[in-house]
């Protein structure tokens, strides 16, 4: 009996989650599910039905809102240097509908924005071989800025003529 009073509920442990940061339903019902997966419980414990009604319930309430986590994820991925498909892929894997994050990431000032992850990174060095635009295209490209954002971008800052 004693283990029914310790054992948290579906909606404490959501309320949890939810308290520390934003989550996507998704991501809050994977951490649902995985509540009841320790060493001694059976999966069957919890039901996917239980878990979803949880989070409608939320999302109803307010308490968990698909907005304002691919808002703060986009806030916190722009601080940290990444470009539109970094954040076009990390919305995706978490479900997020594309109806939300776009308006969102076209508000984005992108060539302001690869100027300024350059300029931490590089300082206000031009790059002065082929080599080194090279090394800060791939870079930029792993940080999820298109190429087509890049090479415009970088050409204009890196003050290289591109015979326009």
């Amino acid at each position: 009996m004693q283990k029914n009073l310790r054992k948290p509920s579906l909606v404490s442990v959501a309320l949890r989650c939810l308290a520390v940061r934003e989550h996507s339903a998704h991501e809050l019902a994977q951490k649902l599910a995985n509540q009841g997966m320790g060493a001694k419980a059976s999966k069957a414990e919890i039901s996917k039905a239980d878990i979803f009604k949880v989070v409608a319930q939320l999302t109803e309430e307010g308490l968990q809102s698909d907005e304002r986590y691919a808002a703060a994820l986009i806030r916190s991925k722009l601080s940290r240097g990444y470009g539109p498909l970094h954040l076009q892929y990390q919305l995706k894997s978490q479900h997020i509908d594309p109806a939300i994050y776009q308006p969102l990431l076209t508000g984005i000032d992108w060539p302001a924005h690869i100027q300024q992850v350059c300029r931490i990174k590089y300082g206000s060095k031009p790059a002065r071989t082929v080599t080194e635009t090279a090394r800060r295209a791939r870079f930029l490209a792993a940080r999820g800025f298109p190429f087509e954002l890049i090479r415009t971008v970088g050409l204009r800052m890196d003050g290289v003529d591109d015979g326009a």
